[in-house]
């Protein structure tokens, strides 16, 4: 038996140290992770284009406010405009991101949720989520190709003058969140579609 006290603490020695080398990669990981910059939004290649004046469009919020989407904004600060569709499930699960994020930013950035699909649909979509400060409008078929929006979730940031400043298909908070820095730093972002 004096035999196997050396091989079990050879085996013990042997796990700390692959233990201690588990633990060393964890954290160049974690350093790493921290280094990458969040993606932005996907910028696609159809709709507005960046630094242009965006098409007239007045849209009522579906709250009963009796507030309207008015694009290019009347007010002085930018606008988010986030297209959603009811049967989108990247759209459900940014939505708590969205109420969020507007109630944090609410008095520098206006925001909008823009519906598209069957009515009924949306004022369901609408009366299971809450989108905190934004407002929630209903759109036709004919703001979809005005705006040449092909799929949801899909964002605009619509300058106080009326040009847009980003655009692009945004799934995560992240790319939301790159909206938001780019309207805080007042630039455009003319990413390429990759």
């Amino acid at each position: 038996m004096s035999w196997l006290n050396p091989l079990v603490l050879s085996l013990a020695v042997i796990q700390a140290l692959q233990g201690i080398v588990l633990l060393i990669l964890l954290r160049q990981v974690g350093i790493l992770s921290l280094r990458v910059r969040p993606a932005g939004a996907k910028t696609m290649p159809s709709g507005p284009v960046v630094g242009e004046l965006v098409p007239h469009l007045t849209l009522p919020d579906m709250g009963g406010t009796g507030l309207t989407l008015q694009l290019p904004p009347p007010d002085e600060k930018p606008w988010i405009v986030l297209f959603v569709a009811p049967g989108c499930s990247s759209c459900q699960h940014i939505a708590p991101a969205i109420r969020s994020l507007s109630g944090e930013t609410g008095d520098e950035l206006g925001w909008a949720i823009v519906c598209m699909g069957r009515r009924s649909e949306c004022i369901e979509f609408r009366d299971q989520r809450s989108f905190g400060r934004s407002l929630f409008c209903y759109a036709a078929d004919e703001i979809r190709d005005l705006y040449e929006i092909g799929t949801t979730p899909y964002a605009l940031l619509i300058g106080p003058d009326g040009n847009l400043i980003a655009k692009g298909l945004v799934n995560h908070i992240e790319h939301i969140e790159s909206m938001i820095n780019a309207a805080r730093e007042g630039r455009l972002v003319r990413s390429s579609s990759s």
